[in-house]
């Protein structure tokens, strides 16, 4: 089954790009995955990820900052005050 995620707000400078990877590390491997302007903005994870034990989704915002965050943690809790919802409905509030 696909997992649809959804980035509903942001504190953040638009636009944002989005990354898919393989996780959070300085030496992780990113997909760029689109750019966008409008918000909210959903998005399916890539089969090749959502398959894996571990991804992570990556956000630049206009200015640079850089939220990551990966799939094997309870609560999505990032630090621009954005949310992601996922496919099964659950929020996530980012801080």
């Amino acid at each position: 089954m696909a997992t649809v995620v959804t980035l509903a707000s942001t504190t953040g400078s638009i636009p944002l790009d989005i990354w898919i990877c393989d996780s959070c590390d300085s030496t992780a491997t990113c997909v760029y995955y689109d750019t966008t302007n409008v918000l909210p903005y959903s998005f399916t994870v890539p089969s090749e990820y959502e398959t894996s034990a571990i991804y992570a989704i990556k956000v630049i915002d206009n200015n640079g900052c850089v939220i990551c965050e990966t799939n094997t943690q309870d609560d999505f809790q990032f630090q621009d005050g954005g949310t992601f919802e996922f496919q099964d409905g659950e929020i996530y509030e980012f801080q």
